[in-house]
């Protein structure tokens, strides 16, 4: 019976098939009373990323919200500038042509501010990551120095 209790029930409960393949990517790093998991490639650990998450709750929605922006203003243009072509082409059609070219604007300019909005958020994002991974490298060499940290491992700034 595999146990699925305790700090390395990552590799524990993988199942027997998966073993050979985390052999060589799970890289095992000791910290006081814990172990931290990385899988190869990985530059932040689980707990940064957690400490991250904390420190801005609502990011996934917003992500989710800027793929919507884009995938909506990315379809509605397409069809407007189709619409638009076709008008050029003298077709006529239940819109016209101002309305095409303004319509034009509003849906790249969604497609725009998501795009905008979604570089700023990923790049904040990893400047927090960075952040709290340097924070917990100088919290983990005070300890291993023996010098006991003033600040709680959940402490977010």
């Amino acid at each position: 019976a595999v146990s699925c209790v305790g700090a390395g029930r990552a590799a524990r409960c993988a199942s027997a098939a998966l073993q050979p393949a985390l052999a060589g990517r799970v890289a095992k790093s000791a910290r006081v009373g814990a172990t931290i998991w990385m899988y190869e490639g990985e530059k932040y650990t689980r707990e940064v990323r957690i400490k991250e998450e904390l420190a801005s709750p609502f990011r996934g929605f917003r992500f989710f919200a800027y793929a919507g922006m884009l995938m909506g203003g990315g379809a509605s243009g397409y069809i407007a500038l189709t619409g638009y072509i076709a008008n050029l082409a003298g077709r006529s059609g239940p819109v016209e042509r101002d309305q095409l070219v303004t319509n034009l604007f509003i849906d790249f300019g969604a497609f725009a501010l998501g795009g905008g909005l979604l570089w700023l958020d990923i790049r904040k994002r990893t400047e927090k990551l960075d952040e709290f991974a340097a924070r917990a490298a100088e919290q983990t060499k005070a300890r291993r120095g023996g010098a006991e940290s003033t600040e709680s491992d959940l402490f977010i700034r």
